[in-house]
């Protein structure tokens, strides 16, 4: 049914003229040796599905689920690609570098198959039974449709698929984001008080979640590596300050919002537990571009090993930057200095602040990073239908288009000042040019 509804859209679009000509893609089709990415797809929508539901799995260690994933399958089918190189040397996981036995005969999807099965597995570990046995029965699903396949390719394939992903999880153990969906909100983080400081909202008062995580290790970009986040405005409640009229702004537009801003709010907000968080919005969207139209499994691979690096990347940065400024959230402010009333009345039951502080925008910065990435990859005039929320898709025009309103949704959430979002879009799309500098070929 899903993929009648996707045909049957796409085609109205076309029909409508908003799909545009994908003259930058070059991609090779429809070749004797095709290897379809039918397998990658339905590993990362697993991905996605297994952390709804998963309060424990927060933006910041879903992204890195999804950059382990994506290096693995890379790394898993590259001896079967054309012309490809490694990423182990350019990420630093040179002591990990599994031998690949040219010798043998290898089926890439079942080598596929058992390289991510097994880096989901041990990514989810503490998602319950029933999510566990999902894990499970798409590994044996794949694995049926090769049963005709010969037992000396099947059990070198299989082999191969699992040491590269075991290797790459031993390595990810040591990058400070190991098991940290167990302890979320560490009891020992003290928060800096004082005037414009962080503190806990409403409704729930949490403490900081994930306070150390911009400590972490990162596949590639870094902010000392000429990422920079240019500053907010200096802290005041003169009100004739920017800071002060851009809490205003927050304010008076969420006390004005259009339907159109309210349901753009709702789309993006993405919620822990109950969706599959902002980094798992974006490779929603890749899993639809690539589920749609024909790409091969080297060829996903790329991408999702791209976008999954600038995801992980993005949120170490964001985190690393929203605790160095710790600054205070609009409701805080609003609610002191401008109207005690004041609570985002149209969308407060759907979009809620989340228990960290405010600079940057962490939507901002993914969104800013993911597109860029994928503007690479597919194009600047790429349109596509983003059904992450099924019941009700959106139509882009481009990546950066979403981007921009992925950033803007926060704004309409009054969960950001202006300056987060569009300083957090450049940030983003500063750490995405610098995935897209890796050279694959």
């Amino acid at each position: 049914m899903k993929k009648l509804l996707i045909a049957v859209i796409s085609l109205l679009l076309i029909v409508a003229g908003l799909y545009s000509l994908r003259k930058e893609n070059n991609f090779k089709r429809h070749n004797a040796n095709f290897i379809s990415s039918e397998v990658a797809v339905a590993w990362f929508e697993l991905q996605t599905n297994l952390v709804r539901g998963s309060n424990n799995y927060t933006p910041p260690s879903v992204a890195r689920v999804f950059g382990y994933s994506g290096v693995t399958l890379y790394e898993a089918v590259l001896p079967g690609s054309e012309g490809n190189s490694s990423l182990f040397e350019i990420l630093g996981f040179t002591e990990v570098v599994p031998k690949f036995d040219s010798t043998k005969e290898y089926n890439w999807e079942i080598v596929a198959n058992e390289a991510l099965s097994e880096i989901t597995k041990e990514m989810f570990p503490s998602v319950g039974i029933e999510k566990v046995r999902k894990i499970s029965e798409l590994k044996t699903a794949i694995e049926e449709k090769h049963s005709d396949v010969s037992p000396e390719v099947y059990a070198a394939s299989k082999a191969w698929g699992k040491e590269v992903a075991q290797a790459i999880f031993e390595f990810s153990k040591d990058d400070g984001g190991h098991m940290a969906f167990l302890d979320n909100f560490p009891e020992k983080f003290d928060s800096v008080n004082g005037e414009g400081a962080w503190v806990a909202t409403a409704p729930n008062y949490l403490s900081a979640l994930l306070p150390y995580w911009g400590d972490n290790r990162y596949f590639v970009a870094a902010s000392d590596e000429g990422c920079i986040l240019a500053p907010h405005p200096e802290f005041s409640t003169n009100v004739d300050s920017e800071f002060y009229k851009e809490a205003y702004e927050v304010y008076e537009t969420t006390n004005t919002l259009t339907k159109e801003e309210n349901e753009i709010a709702v789309f993006w907000a993405d919620d822990s537990g109950e969706t599959s968080t902002p980094p798992g919005h974006w490779i929603s969207i890749l899993n639809g571009i690539l589920e749609k139209d024909e790409y091969s499994l080297f060829e996903s691979a790329e991408i999702y090993a791209k976008l999954g690096i600038v995801l992980s990347d993005s949120f170490i940065s964001a985190w690393k930057e929203k605790y160095d400024y710790n600054l205070i959230r609009p409701i805080t402010y609003i609610q002191k200095y401008i109207d005690p009333a004041w609570d985002t009345p149209e969308i407060i039951d759907q979009v809620v602040t989340p228990p960290f502080p405010e600079y940057p925008s962490g939507h901002s910065v993914q969104s800013g990073a993911a597109a860029t990435v994928l503007t690479d990859y597919f194009g600047e005039n790429f349109s596509f239908v983003d059904f992450t929320h099924f019941d009700k898709p959106r139509v882009f025009n481009s990546f950066m288009e979403a981007a921009d309103e992925a950033a803007i949704s926060r704004l309409y959430g009054g969960i950001h000042f202006r300056s987060a979002i569009d300083n957090g879009i450049d940030l983003g799309v500063c750490i995405g040019e610098k995935v897209n500098n890796i050279k694959l070929k």
